[in-house]
């Protein structure tokens, strides 16, 4: 199995892409049976800043580069084979198990789009753009067209775009042929309680410093008994 796992960082947020990295290849160490391939794209700011005060995922840097994000994955249709399986990772997603046994188990034949959930239950209320898996179909391909469309838009329009929000907004609208699905958050968890060693990744949503992101990631690794995931002191 082929994986690409995309991602886009920014000069704010060095350090948790540096961890990120780490957790990526300690992942992809234990794969044996996959063949990854990782595609990190920098986006360039001039208002971007490295150092103690960075780290912001809440700037005018994160939201500009947010339609960037999306067009992102969305150009990898016609660059990238159909059977490739495409991983979208937020920088705070930390890799617990072999994302090749969660392409198998969220991406059967039938569905070629699964999306991180938010809530049990839920449709496409809750889910989250941060981490999700796809095939490059001509569906899920029309959908990012769309979305990417819509962050640009958005942005050129002098608002903040939101990638969450608009994708909810097209996923509710979406032609009965996006097969799509939400991921369990038993899966990938955002809430640290949930969060095992069964689960495939961990999100750590709710803040957004750097700093405070790694805190919690670093009370995941005590909890799971992985202190390898800690990082950045």
């Amino acid at each position: 199995m082929l994986i690409r796992v995309l991602a886009l960082t920014t000069a704010e947020q060095a350090s948790m892409t540096r961890c990120w990295w780490q957790w990526i290849e300690s992942m992809m160490a234990k794969d044996v049976g996959a063949v990854y391939e990782v595609l990190l794209r920098r986006h360039v700011h001039p208002l971007a800043k490295a150092g103690p005060s960075a780290g912001n995922f809440r700037g005018k840097v994160w939201y500009a580069s947010l339609p960037e994000k999306v067009r992102l994955v969305s150009e990898q249709c016609g660059a990238t084979a159909n059977d490739t399986v495409l991983v979208f990772s937020d920088l705070d997603v930390v890799a617990l198990r072999p994302y090749s046994a969660l392409a198998q188990a969220v991406l059967p034949p039938e569905i070629d789009l699964a999306i991180s959930g938010t809530l049990d239950g839920a449709s496409w209320r809750g889910v989250n753009s941060g981490f999700y898996l796809l095939r490059l179909t001509r569906p899920v391909c029309q959908f990012l067209a769309r979305w990417a469309d819509r962050m640009s838009d958005e942005y050129r329009q002098g608002r903040k775009p939101e990638d969450m929000p608009l994708m909810r907004q097209l996923l509710r609208a979406a032609a009965a042929d996006l097969r799509w699905t939400r991921i369990s958050i038993g899966q990938v968890g955002e809430n640290p309680v949930r969060v095992t060693n069964h689960s495939f990744a961990y999100h750590a949503i709710g803040t957004h410093t750097s700093a405070k992101k790694l805190a919690r990631v670093g009370a995941v690794a005590d909890k799971l008994g992985r202190r390898e995931l800690r990082c950045g002191g």
